[in-house]
Parts: C-alpha cells; structure tokens; sequence
C-alpha cells in the first residue's frame, strides 16, 4: 500500500550544487566546457577537500538548427582538452599554496 508524508517527514534538500569554477574553450562549431567540483569530507582541522573535473562538448546542430550538448568529443578536439584540461590542473595548484 502506498504511504504518503508530508514536507515536515521528507529530509530537507540542500540547495542545488555549483561548480567552484568554469572554463570553457572555443573549438570548431562549438565549445569545451569544464567544471571544477569540490568535495568535503571529514570534519574540523581533518577535513579534507577533493576536486574533480567533469567536461561536455557544446555543439551545433545545423540539421535541427539548436544547440546541443555531449560528453563526446572529436579526435580534433582532444588537443584542445588536453591543454584545457593542464590549464585547469595549474590554477588548482595555484590555489592550494598558501
């Protein structure tokens, strides 16, 4: 049988997660786009920060004339991804100096 709850019963959601920062890099019909993402875990003086980068591919579709968007990308676009990608790495370090 089906229950139901009310608002006061359900866990409370906690807003809506944002990338720390973004970089996006212009490529032929379209971009590269990268997000920085942090995780905390553990507490107080031993809490530790982790980082991780996710990307997609923005596109054009010229068929269906809209935007579109893959975590696919073309044997062309992996020079672009790969110096994107060092770019991202090199302001993380820059971040964690003192």
């Amino acid at each position: 049988m089906p229950t139901s709850s009310t608002n006061e019963d359900r866990p409370q959601r906690t807003e809506k997660k944002m990338p720390v920062f973004t970089y996006d890099v212009p490529i032929q019909g379209g971009k590269l786009n990268l997000a920085v993402w942090e995780t905390s875990y553990g507490e107080g003086e031993k809490g530790k920060v982790s980082s991780s980068v996710t990307f997609q591919r923005t596109y054009y579709d010229a068929k269906k004339k809209v935007w579109g968007e893959t975590a696919f990308i073309r044997q062309s676009d992996i020079p672009a991804l790969v110096l994107a990608l060092q770019q991202v790495y090199f302001r993380l370090l820059d971040q964690k100096q003192p």
